[in-house]
């Protein structure tokens, strides 16, 4: 059976079917405020702080300071003020006013909620049945609050949680990681500690990471690595979770869309290869090693001879990398441990934008269908069809949701025909 988000927080990974894992985007962890060398002066620990506390910086040029975003690839002046010796104090309050603000906003508009200093957020698993420490979280900063709106514009209605559009999602911005100093987390999907549906983000978010879809690629890094990405990635779990992909038995069909199946006694997800061949997945799937081994329809471990191992261990093995690039339909990013977190990473691409969907594109047609297909059975789900079967809803190329008229379908249609699709 699936795990039920509302009852388990792990990120054990396996390869099994049914067992669809609560965690979502992986991410090597990365080193963020690293111990200073030298004793900060006053102006260093302010900046500091506002880049740690609400990701912006600051700059300071003939008696005027400028107020910026980190993370962001354009204007990013948030304010400006006089220099003077309060100057600092007054301008922290009016970023706590604006990130008051903009929560406010977000949760009228959307219904989300989000964490606030020292709140308790959860309890993990940290075997079948013992929990972990209380882990606690902190205020999101403006930047992120930022990226979650861009991710929320783009994936609408895949925030709510209930089928009356009133509770959705809340965000927690954790200040330990959930599984000690060397997690790979990034955010994951999961029941906080009241047993309801939240996105976590891990403490290695680092502040000064891209904002938007848009600015990590203006600023020449992976769509991936923005804030938008993570959140988009995450509120994609709560797609498949509202959809039922928790089942396996509905989670197979889609499963198979995307170029995967199981053996048939459902003991391994196998990943269908272009030439008729499986893969399979037997670590975590998070780690640089070759973590991959070809197999058989039975899962038992094969090399490119056909000649078979009994013990997988023993068999060649091979990197994400590798396995990608000999898929039936190659997954568009290197993560893919398994269905749910291809189609997871498949969705955010297609809801962040252009950007997004021409990269998704990259994979071909049929696995490009298959995502805008299930994005639009969520849509359908939660608004309805006329009575003559046509969608009230459908999303543009931005991300955005609009009235299916005649305006929107030639918007979309014009950009589908510069998508090179085969």
């Amino acid at each position: 059976m699936a795990q039920d988000a509302h009852d388990r927080t792990t990120t054990s990974r396996t390869n099994t079917p049914g067992t669809a894992p609560v965690e979502g985007q992986q991410e090597l962890s990365q080193n963020v405020n690293g111990a200073p060398k030298h004793p900060l002066n006053t102006a260093e620990k302010q900046d500091s702080e506002l880049l740690n506390k609400f990701g912006v910086v600051r700059h300071s040029e003939n008696g005027v300071v400028q107020y910026k975003l980190a993370g962001s690839s354009g204007d990013s002046t948030l304010f400006e003020a006089s220099a003077s010796a309060g100057e600092f104090v007054q301008s922290e309050h009016k970023l706590e006013t604006m990130i008051q603000s903009k929560i406010q906003d977000l949760k009228t508009h959307y219904h989300v909620d989000f964490s606030v200093e020292g709140e308790n957020a959860v309890r993990p698993y940290v075997s079948e049945t013992k929990r972990g420490a209380m882990l606690y979280a902190r205020a999101p900063r403006y930047s992120e609050l930022l990226g979650v709106e861009a991710a929320l514009k783009a994936s609408e209605p895949s925030q709510f949680t209930d089928e009356k559009n009133k509770e959705a999602l809340k965000f927690y911005f954790l200040k330990t990681p959930t599984f000690g100093a060397k997690t790979y987390d990034a955010a994951l999907f999961a029941g906080d500690e009241k047993k309801k549906l939240a996105v976590f983000f891990e403490p290695d978010a680092q502040p000064g990471r891209p904002i938007t879809a848009t600015d990590a690629l203006n600023l020449h890094q992976d769509i991936k690595t923005s804030i938008e990405a993570l959140a988009g990635h995450e509120i994609a779990h709560n797609s498949e979770y509202q959809m039922g992909l928790w089942s396996l038995d509905k989670l197979k069909p889609i499963a198979e869309n995307i170029g995967w199946t199981t053996t048939e006694d459902n003991s391994y997800w196998l990943m269908r290869g272009a030439r008729g061949e499986f893969y399979r997945l037997t670590n975590d799937g998070l780690s640089s090693d070759k973590g991959w081994v070809r197999c058989d329809s039975k899962g038992t471990a094969t090399d490119d001879l056909g000649v078979s191992y009994a013990d997988a261990e023993k068999a060649p093995h091979l990197t994400n990398s590798e396995v990608r690039e000999r898929a039936l339909l190659r997954p568009p990013t290197d993560y893919f441990t398994s269905p749910d977190e291809m189609l997871a990473d498949s969705l955010m691409l297609y809801r962040v934008g252009e950007g997004g969907k021409q990269e998704l594109s990259k994979s071909g047609v049929n696995l490009y269908n298959a995502v805008k297909d299930f994005d639009q059975a969520e849509i359908d789900a939660r608004f309805g069809k006329t009575v003559d079967g046509v969608s009230k809803k459908v999303r543009l190329p931005d991300g955005s949701l609009v009235d299916n008229d005649e305006r929107a379908q030639q918007v979309v249609a014009n950009f589908t025909k510069t998508l090179l699709l085969v």
